[in-house]
């Protein structure tokens, strides 16, 4: 399944509290996500390569367009066993990204 691409003011935007962090989360029709990267606007290709390698294992990815940013979510009810996902392997030089542990 390949990722939704939303325009980002169609969005909602909230910061939730897990595990002793806070992190950026969005609502879109009715489903919660969570923030896995920000890329600048020149970097587009970046955000739809690791957007489309998430997909391919099986998560609802989303990736929301600004002028100034492409940013790539996951969807939080997606998955019902916990499993982490190391972004580091997936998409390399985009900086540090932090593995997804869903619950």
């Amino acid at each position: 399944m390949l990722p939704v691409v939303v325009h980002e003011p169609s969005i909602r935007l909230f910061s939730f509290y897990f595990e002793g962090s806070i992190y950026q989360g969005m609502s879109y029709q009715g489903k919660l996500y969570k923030l896995i990267k920000s890329f600048d606007a020149e970097e587009r290709l970046k955000s739809y390569t690791l957007g489309c390698e998430i997909s391919n294992q099986n998560y609802h990815v989303a990736i929301t367009v600004s002028t100034e940013k492409y940013r790539v979510w996951v969807d939080l009810s997606a998955k019902n066993e916990p499993e982490t996902i190391q972004l580091d392997a997936l998409v390399e030089g985009t900086g540090e990204v932090q593995g997804l542990q869903y619950r």
